[in-house]
C-alpha cells in the first residue's frame, strides 16, 4: 500500500482532469500526512486547470475523532469553506456497504 504522504503526492501530480473523489482510509495522528503536506495538496488542488470540486473522503471507524489531528480538521474545514474540497466521512461498514452495492449491479 501507498502511504496517506504518498497517495496526496501522486494525486496531485499525476491524476487525470476527470479526477474529482478521493478516498483514503484512516489519517489520523500516526499519519505521515502532515498538516502542512496536507495544506500543499490542497493548494495544488487549488491551482489545477480545469477547477473541479474534489470529494475528499475519509473512510473511518469507531475511534475517529479520537485519533484525528485537530490541525487536520482546521485545513480540511478551511478548504471546503474555500470551495476547494467537499469533505465526507463514512464508515467501514456504509462503505463496505456500497461496494457490495455497486458490485452487485455491475
Amino acid at each position: 500500500y501507498l502511504s496517506e504522504k504518498e497517495v496526496l503526492e501522486t494525486v496531485a501530480k499525476y491524476s487525470p482532469i476527470n479526477f474529482c473523489e478521493l478516498k483514503i482510509h484512516h489519517i489520523t495522528t500516526n499519519s505521515d500526512a502532515s498538516p502542512d503536506y496536507l495544506e500543499s495538496f490542497f493548494i495544488s488542488w487549488e491551482r489545477r486547470t480545469p477547477k473541479k470540486l474534489l470529494s475528499f473522503i475519509i473512510i473511518v471507524d469507531v475511534e475517529f475523532y479520537y485519533g484525528y489531528s485537530f490541525e487536520i480538521l482546521e485545513i480540511i474545514e478551511k478548504y471546503e469553506d474555500l470551495g476547494i474540497i467537499e469533505f465526507i466521512t463514512k464508515s467501514e461498514e456504509k462503505e463496505n456497504e456500497e461496494e457490495e452495492e455497486y458490485y452487485d449491479f455491475n
